[in-house]
């Protein structure tokens, strides 16, 4: 009985240094490459409170401690969502202690309709986004607030 396979030259390459020779019921034959699909990730972040988007309440708006856009790279696309191309915009209110600059909450509230894109927003900004101390005036409260959106792109391509 002969089994024909096909493997890339590369593979055919390394059985042959693994074995010797290829078994006399196996014959490999060299297959054409797969074509390569290459995947293109970006996230930006976008404060939602800025000289252009003045129409938010911005009072209690926390100023981030260094630029936003270091608080994501492509890495951090989970890797299911960018598997099924999910794409999507996530709202967020980050809950800010006035005293350290932390991120103590991270509410959605405008889901980008994909579950894992949301909780990767929020999981990020809960571990990496820090904000200036500021001191709380006579009865102002003990935390602030950042709202931003959170834009996941991934786009296949050949």
């Amino acid at each position: 009985m002969r089994f024909k396979l096909a493997f890339s030259a590369a593979l055919t390459t390394s059985l042959l240094m693994l074995h010797g020779t290829a078994d006399a019921d196996v014959v490999l034959v060299h297959s054409e490459p797969a074509p390569v699909f290459v995947t293109e990730a970006k996230v930006t972040v976008e404060p939602l409170c800025s000289v252009a988007n003045q129409h938010h309440d911005c009072a209690d708006e926390a100023k981030p401690k260094w630029p936003v856009d270091r608080w994501f790279s492509a890495t951090d696309y989970p890797h299911h969502s960018l598997r099924d191309n999910q794409s999507g915009a996530v709202v967020v209110k980050l809950n800010i202690e006035r005293d350290s600059g932390r991120v103590s909450g991270c509410e959605v509230t405008r889901s980008s309709g994909f579950e894992l894109l949301d909780k990767a927003s929020c999981h990020h900004l809960l571990r990496r986004a820090r904000f200036l101390q500021q001191r709380a005036a006579s009865g102002k409260s003990p935390l602030l607030y950042f709202r931003t959106r959170i834009v996941w792109v991934a786009a296949w391509r050949e």
